[in-house]
C-alpha cells in the first residue's frame, strides 16, 4: 500500500509541477513577445509558477498545509532550484539553443532534484523508528 501512495504521490507532483511549468511558460512566452530580456521574462514566470507550485504541492501532492515554516523552507529549496534554472537557461542560450526550447529543457532536467527539494520542504525527512 505504501508503495502504491508514492506512486501517486509523484504522480501528482508531475501534474502540480506541470501546472505550474505551463503557467511559468506562458508568462515567459508573453514577457518576449513584449520585447523584455529574456532573464528577467525567465525570472518574473518562474517566481509566479513558484507560487502556483507551493499552493498546489501543499494541497493536493503532499497534503500538507501551507505554514509560514513550510513556505520558508519552500523558499530555500527554490532559491536553489532558481540557481539552477538561471545557470542552465543561460548556459542553453550561450551554446546556440533557441529560448522558447529551453523552459521545457530546464523542466526535464532539473525535475528529478525539484522533487527531491520540495518533499523534503513541505514533509521533512522521513524518521527512522
Amino acid at each position: 500500500m505504501k508503495k502504491f501512495v508514492k506512486k501517486y504521490e509523484v504522480l501528482r507532483f508531475m501534474a502540480v509541477g506541470g501546472a505550474a511549468a505551463i503557467i511559468h511558460y506562458v508568462i515567459f512566452v508573453v514577457l518576449l513577445e513584449l520585447e523584455m530580456p529574456y532573464n528577467f521574462a525567465y525570472a518574473i514566470g518562474l517566481v509566479t509558477g513558484l507560487i502556483s507550485n507551493f499552493l498546489g504541492s501543499n494541497y493536493f501532492t503532499f497534503k500538507t498545509k501551507p505554514t509560514i515554516n513550510r513556505a520558508i523552507k519552500f523558499g530555500v529549496s527554490n532559491g536553489i532550484n532558481c540557481l539552477n534554472h538561471m545557470l542552465l537557461l543561460n548556459l542553453f542560450v550561450v551554446i546556440g539553443i533557441n529560448e522558447l526550447i529551453v523552459p521545457p529543457l530546464i523542466f526535464t532536467v532539473l525535475f528529478p532534484l525539484n522533487f527531491i527539494l520540495i518533499k523534503y520542504s513541505l514533509k521533512g525527512k522521513k524518521k527512522k523508528s
